[in-house]
């Protein structure tokens, strides 16, 4: 008896514990935006849900020292990016100037 519960149950846990353990070490996607360079950006007006496109832009979603910012109505303005690349979600990436660009 005891063997036939150790030849069904035995290989089901090792196998169990094999996926859980692969799964484990899998790096998990963070959601953001590809790392790319972008053109067009979007300042909050006045949160994420209510955004303003502007574009050309010169920014990037890559995490570098200065934020992407630009000058509405002689009022500076962070600028920010969507996960899908369009206003159908919140603008709430953060951009930043690229290296080779004025950020705006």
């Amino acid at each position: 008896m005891k063997s036939k519960i150790f030849k069904i149950v035995l290989p089901a846990f090792a196998l169990v514990f094999a996926i859980t353990a692969s799964l484990a070490f899998t790096p998990a996607e963070n959601g953001k935006a590809e790392d790319a360079p972008v053109n067009k950006g979007w300042y909050q007006n006045p949160d994420a849900n209510n955004c303003v496109q502007i574009m050309p832009i010169q920014c990037q979603t890559d995490i570098a020292p200065q934020i992407c910012t630009t000058i509405v109505f002689g009022v500076e303005r962070q600028l920010f990016y969507t996960a899908t690349g369009d206003i159908t979600t919140p603008c709430n990436i953060t951009l930043y100037k690229r290296p080779n660009g004025n950020g705006q």
